[in-house]
């Protein structure tokens, strides 16, 4: 068993994004088997447009567009709903569609 998760913060490449992502999970107490280097850049204006197309069943979950810039700039990680999956299926497979 294991869970799908999208990070959001700001680093400059995708490498440094998940590997911040990763030590945040890490921080949570979770463990993390496997990191996706995959980024998108997602302008702050664009922000409650891309979580609403993006996760429009979660849109409570995530910050409000002024709060994720405070976040953000803060140097937080705000993570999506995690995503549960059998570790036969495949990862990708639980990714947002973009």
């Amino acid at each position: 068993m294991g869970a799908y998760v999208t990070a959001f913060c700001i680093a400059p490449d995708a490498r440094t994004a998940a590997e911040r992502g990763a030590r945040a999970l890490i921080a949570m107490g979770l463990t993390v088997d496997e990191v996706v280097p995959k980024a998108i850049m997602i302008p702050f204006a664009s922000w409650t447009r891309f979580v609403a197309e993006a996760w429009p069943q979660a849109v409570a979950h995530f910050p409000t567009q002024d709060q994720i810039e405070a976040r953000l700039a803060d140097g937080q990680v705000v993570l999506s709903p995690f995503a549960g999956f059998n570790s036969f299926e495949r990862l990708s497979e639980y990714a947002p569609a973009r």
